[in-house]
């Protein structure tokens, strides 16, 4: 007869001593995994709730800006929307994630928004040459109680006190049309959803890429 005695403490404190220098390695691993999954489905949910008119543009900002480090005090891993090179254009963005009203900024008394006549180049976008800020509208006169401004490229606009009015063009053979129409508020729908998506991510998968890290960590350890 064969006795085989094990010594479950000693064995137990040496699983719990590796499992304990390990593990900062595989909590790593899985938020990282975890962070970069949710930034693929940030972006996928952009495809299915906005026409994107630069789509390369859009998917660079869902970013992942700080990585987890086995070394830290505390395991983080962030994803933010950030615009390429200048974050003061992340609004493009973010505003969708808790909607709301936009409103004028300043002294204005209307949003441009652009009008189904305004010629768009074939990605869809508004070419530079006629937004707003590049038609040069200047202050003109006024005819019956309307402020009338006139710009280049044949453009004028015509704003009522309460703010109503809209940008227009006379082009040739004197068809008058419409680029912009002036609106006091748009209304934006919270259509972004990018907590939403990471939180679900995080719920669905960390679990599995964490036990996939650990097992891992485990199998490499020294």
């Amino acid at each position: 007869m064969i006795d085989v005695r094990v010594d479950s403490a000693a064995l137990e404190s040496y699983l719990a001593n590796m499992i304990a220098k390990q593990l900062p390695f595989a909590i790593t691993k899985a938020l990282n995994d975890t962070a970069r999954a949710a930034q693929t489905a940030i972006r996928e949910g952009l495809t299915q709730h906005f026409t994107l008119r630069r789509r390369a543009w859009a998917m660079q900002n869902v970013k992942i800006t700080q990585f987890a480090q086995k070394r830290q005090v505390e395991f983080v891993a962030t994803i933010a929307i950030q615009a390429p090179g200048d974050a003061s254009r992340s609004d493009i963005l973010s505003k969708f994630e808790a909607g709301g009203v936009k409103r004028p900024i300043g002294a204005s008394q209307g949003l441009a928004v652009p009008a189904e006549e305004i010629k768009r180049t074939g990605g869809g976008l508004i070419p530079a040459n006629l937004r707003p800020r590049a038609l040069q509208l200047k202050f003109h006169g006024t005819a019956g109680g309307k402020v009338q401004y006139k710009g280049v490229k044949g453009t004028f606009a015509v704003q009522r006190a309460d703010g109503s009015g809209g940008i227009l063009q006379r082009q040739k053979g004197g068809r008058v049309v419409v680029l912009y129409w002036f609106q006091r508020s748009v209304r934006i729908k919270p259509v972004l959803q990018f907590r939403a998506t990471a939180e679900r991510v995080m719920t669905e998968s960390f679990p599995g890429f964490m036990n996939a890290a650990l097992a891992n960590a485990i199998r490499t350890a020294r």
